[in-house]
């Protein structure tokens, strides 16, 4: 399964179709070591190569979300879901 990584796209930012990225290879690499590039395919931006560093920050940050997420226990969620129980029954009373 991929991971989906968001990333802010310049406007500026250099794209290359299918063909040109086929074709100039190695150049879009040298560029992709100091900035993103964008690769199309029938105009629409499908990929996006970047620095390894880059592309480690990012895993960093996507690594960083998901511990926050697994840090939720199941007695911290029904504790919300209790006082949402509760107000939701205090509004009903006082209607």
């Amino acid at each position: 399964m991929y991971n989906m990584y968001i990333i802010k796209v310049k406007s500026t930012m250099r794209t290359y179709s299918t063909n040109e990225a086929r074709n100039k290879f190695a150049e879009i690499i040298d560029i992709a070591r100091r900035e993103p590039v964008a690769i199309a395919k029938h105009g629409r931006v499908v990929s996006v190569i970047l620095a390894k560093e880059d592309y480690e920050h990012y895993r960093e940050i996507e690594e960083e979300r998901w511990m926050n997420y697994k840090t939720i226990t199941a007695e911290d969620v029904t504790d919300k879901i209790n006082a949402r129980i509760e107000k939701l029954e205090q509004k009903l009373l006082n209607a």
